[in-house]
């Protein structure tokens, strides 16, 4: 499960096999297990935005994860890449 809310879903009180990320954990988790791919996807959400207000670089998409979002450690493994 994903939320921000991780302190209200103490891990002795889920079902087994039930975990609870946070946004910024899952976004650092997901990026981790396939880096090209998620900048791959950075990139496409880059490559789409303008429609709907200013287009953003890949750079400035991985800005906003980290100064938005929070999203650090994911912004971090894709910079890597850059």
């Amino acid at each position: 499960m994903v939320t921000h809310n991780v302190k209200d879903f103490p891990q002795h009180l889920l079902p087994a096999g039930i975990d609870v990320l946070s946004p910024q954990r899952f976004a650092a988790d997901t990026v981790a297990l396939n880096p090209a791919q998620a900048l791959v996807a950075v990139t496409a959400i880059a490559d789409r935005s303008g429609r709907r207000g200013c287009p953003r670089s890949g750079a400035e998409i991985m800005d906003r994860l980290e100064t938005v979002y929070r999203m650090t450690a994911a912004a971090a493994l894709l910079r890597q890449l850059t």
